[in-house]
This record gives C-alpha cells, structure tokens and sequence, in this order.
C-alpha cells in the first residue's frame, strides 16, 4: 500500500491534465492525430525532454515568412541606440540579469507575427501531444544576451523551472551561435517525464555551477545547442538547463514559453485587439493557446 500511495504522489500527470485542465485534455484527446513526424519529434522530446529542429522541419511557408518578419524587426530594434550603447559596455546597467535585454514589446498585437509564428500549427501539434493537452501561451520573448564580466549567474548557472507540472519553451537563434554565444544548454532526462528526473536530490541548490552538476551528471551527458541561425529548439525546461555565459558574441532568440492553463505564474505580456483574428481565422486549437 505504502508503495502504490508513494507511486501516485510522484506520478501527477493524470491529476495535472484531467483534474485542473479536463477541457484542454479532452480536446487534445478527440482531436486529429499528428502526423509521423510530429509524432517522432514528440517522441524524441519525451524521452529527452529537448530537440533541434531546422526551422522548416517545423514552419510551413506562411510561418517562415513570419520568421522573417520577426528576424527583420528585430535588426532593426538592435541598430537602436540604447542597444549599441548597451553592447558597447556589456554589464554597466547594474541590473540583476545586466547580460541580457528584452527586445520584444511587453504589449503584443494578436495579429503580430511574433503571436502569430507562437501559435503557428506546426510548432502548436508538437507542444500539445507532448503536454497531453491544448497548451496556453504564457510567455513571448526575445533575448539578447550579451558577454559580460564576471562569473555566470543567475540562468547562467544550472536550474528547473517550476512554471507547471510540465512545460515547453520553445527557442528559435536569430543569430549564428557557437560555444562562444551562449548556446542553450540542458540535461537530458531530467526533464518531469525523464529517467533522471529523480538524479538531482532535492536538497540541491536552486542554481548550480557545471561541477555541482558534473558530480551527478557527467557533461557528456550535457546538451549544448550551437546553431545557425533560425534553429528552433524545444525542451521542457521542468529539466536543469541553462544559458552558456557568452564569451565571444551576442545571442539573439526568441523564446515562446507554452505551459497548461493553469500555471502558476500569470501570462507575462499583454494582448492587444484580442478581438481580431489576424491575417487568417483562429483554429479553435490556437484560441485556447491566446485566450481560453
């Protein structure tokens, strides 16, 4: 008995999707099946809790062509002058995350391809036969980070995010990133489906360096994601990961952070004329992503 009560305390996921989000569950539940390769990267993404994609094994032409709409503005967003100044004295801002800058707005129009590539089908059917559910987009963004003196901090260092019971953030580099940019790093497995979810005991620090974690996971066991530029990455970031502090060269991504719809910190941006649909009318999928 004790055995079996041990099991289900662990094991939350049914109580997560049928008990707080039954209509997002059984929505995802009678809906249409993904096709193969859906299928093979969710499978990838379960075991591992992270893959890499080229972007049009993800995006169909119409997303691409909001990729690149995202990708035009923000170049021009990094020729401002508060951004050079901030790139000509990486770290002088004196704030806690001094490495990074958010480019995107804090207010979003529903039209705008940044909300429109977020709820794009391709990447939406990958995130929600992972989750189990019709997922909610909580959080828009896009990073600039910067190498700056000083040792790592902050998600520089090693971590979990405890957003939900499950989660998938999805990266896209707007630039080239080598080792020297601040690829985004993680562990495979330790992710809330993953054989090492348990590998990390609890009384772990909140933030660790790579020889607190080497001491439980080697790094051959660590993921690294260099790319080129429009390499998208999904990872359920429930598993330790981390930003590699720059050294050589500014990081720019975006990052769409998906999660249940009941997670247990508030959307992060606001959005505007939720009243219109964009370019294209909603699927019902992609409502419950903006509004439900």
């Amino acid at each position: 008995m004790m055995r079996r009560v041990a099991r289900e305390i662990v094991d939350s996921t049914p109580a997560w999707r049928w008990g707080r989000n039954p209509r997002r569950t059984l929505r995802q539940r009678v809906g249409s099946r993904p096709g193969r390769q859906v299928e093979r990267d969710v499978d990838v993404l379960r075991a591992d809790g992270i893959m890499m994609r080229q972007p049009d094994e993800i995006f169909d032409a119409s997303g691409l062509q909001q990729l690149d709409k995202i990708a035009a503005a923000t170049d021009a967003r990094m020729q401002e002058p508060e951004i050079q100044a901030a790139l000509a004295n990486p770290g002088a801002r004196g704030t806690k995350k001094d490495y990074r800058i958010h480019l995107a707005a804090k207010e979003l129009d529903a039209g705008s391809p940044l909300i429109q590539l977020a709820i794009h089908p391709g990447l939406l059917a990958r995130v929600n036969r992972y989750l189990g559910m019709w997922s909610y987009l909580r959080e828009v963004q896009i990073w600039l980070d910067m190498p700056t003196p000083g040792e790592a901090k902050e998600t520089q260092l090693w971590h979990r995010d405890d957003d939900d019971h499950a989660n998938v953030k999805a990266f896209i580099y707007l630039n080239a990133v080598t080792e020297g940019g601040g690829p985004f790093c993680f562990v495979p497995g330790t992710h809330v489906f993953g054989s090492l979810k348990h590998a990390i005991p609890p009384t772990a620090p909140g933030r660790m360096n790579d020889d607190q974690m080497a001491a439980t996971v080697p790094a051959a066991g660590w993921t690294c994601c260099t790319g080129s530029p429009r390499t998208v990455i999904l990872a359920d970031t429930t598993g330790f990961h981390k930003g590699l502090k720059p050294q050589t060269h500014h990081r720019v991504l975006v990052s769409f952070h998906y999660t249940s719809g009941t997670p247990r910190y508030p959307r992060s941006f606001a959005l505007q004329n939720a009243s219109t649909e964009g370019p294209q009318p909603l699927k019902d999928v992609q409502k419950y992503a903006l509004f439900a």
